[in-house]
């Protein structure tokens, strides 16, 4: 979206949904953060919290591109903002001696097509090439049908895999395509029948919508939190509860767990409830995918983290704002980091030689009768 466009209530989700990202990465990481009595329950309570990340992105994309045209450049984009920062990783880590790597994972690196590192790029843009076809079924349906689409992907990506531990279908815990998908056709939803429009919801005022935003926001989080407790209770039972347990307890926190993609929702809609325009949030929101670039690089996180000092074994209630310290640490030198990158591809991009070269190839590209929307 253009600037003028950028709906400041939603960017500021972006960038809430991004700190909590680098949250979340310091806990997952398991950083040796062991912990046990009120400071765990307190990280317990956090996750169940900000698990709805991830989600709030793609519902996002779902809402505003179903209605919007599938632009080459943006990959293109994207692409050039990955290979960046993998190869001055690369070389700037390989010149200080901190990384030594074989001649087939230097190659990897160096590779201008190389999305290993980043899971949540790759499904993404798998998701974005495929979202022309995906807007067609959106456009083309009517909104009983689209609710009976929503349901049976939500049965079968989210409900169905999370009750069985994926073993009747490998929903890889909602890293994959299939949970994008679901997410992306429930934010198209969002975004072609807005739900203040629908059943009791248009009789509320906005603040009571807000509320019941927030309380079963919470609900849910309490919930999931209940269930993490109780399978730890039972883990060790052995046999049949046992493995019962286990899968309840992978659900937790996975991205397609049905608990999780529903806080995502209630999160998503309150954000939309929000309505006033910031500049400087809109220009902070846009640098945002960069700043999940920055951090979480595989050849820099490590020395991330021993940086800030996530070095020790064991760790007392001290960790827990040291925690959201370090998340914000992490989140404004990256978004610096993002900020010089955007800027200096900006300088090239407006060269000349690159405007020349730029037109060229497209012109070329139009010249085999091939019509694509740059």
């Amino acid at each position: 979206m253009k600037n003028h466009q950028r709906k400041s209530n939603y960017e500021l989700m972006r960038i809430i949904s991004m700190y909590m990202i680098i949250i979340n990465h310091i806990l997952d990481r398991q950083l040796t953060i062991n912990t046990t009595g009120t400071t765990q329950l307190i990280i317990y309570v956090i996750n169940v919290i900000i698990r709805v990340h991830v989600c709030s992105f793609v519902l996002l994309s779902g809402y505003f591109q179903y209605k919007n045209r599938f632009k080459l450049s943006k990959v293109i984009s994207i692409n050039n903002s990955v290979w960046f920062y993998n190869v001055v990783y690369f070389v700037v880590l390989s010149l200080f001696g901190l990384v030594s790597l074989g001649s087939v994972d230097k190659f990897k690196f160096l590779s201008p097509l190389c999305y290993n590192n980043y899971w949540f790029v790759i499904t993404y843009l798998l998701l974005y090439l495929i979202s022309p076809l995906l807007n067609i079924i959106i456009n083309k349906v009517n909104k009983k049908q689209f609710q009976k689409i929503i349901i049976l992907l939500f049965c079968l990506f989210s409900i169905m895999t999370s009750c069985t531990g994926n073993n009747v279908y490998n929903n890889n815990s909602g890293f994959s395509v299939t949970n994008f998908i679901l997410l992306y056709f429930i934010g198209s939803y969002l975004g072609k029948y807005p739900i203040k429009d629908c059943f009791i919801f248009k009789k509320m005022s906005n603040n009571l919508f807000k509320l019941v935003c927030i309380v079963s926001f919470m609900i849910l989080a309490g919930i999931n939190l209940l269930i993490l407790y109780f399978t730890n209770s039972v883990a060790s039972y052995g046999n049949i509860i046992g493995y019962i347990s286990g899968i309840f307890k992978s659900m937790v926190f996975s991205y397609d767990n049905p608990i999780i993609i529903i806080q995502s929702v209630l999160y998503f809609l309150f954000f939309g409830s929000l309505s006033f325009k910031n500049k400087f949030i809109n220009k902070i929101a846009k640098y945002t995918l960069g700043i999940y670039l920055v951090h979480e690089n595989p050849l820099i996180t490590p020395f991330i983290y021993k940086w800030l000092g996530f070095t020790k074994l064991f760790y007392d209630f001290r960790i827990i704002p040291k925690i959201f310290i370090c998340a914000l640490i992490v989140f404004v030198v990256s978004l610096l980091i993002e900020m010089i990158r955007s800027f200096i591809f900006k300088f090239i991009y407006n060269r000349k030689a690159s405007c020349k070269f730029r037109n060229w190839y497209r012109g070329y590209i139009k010249s085999l009768g091939l019509n694509i929307n740059w």
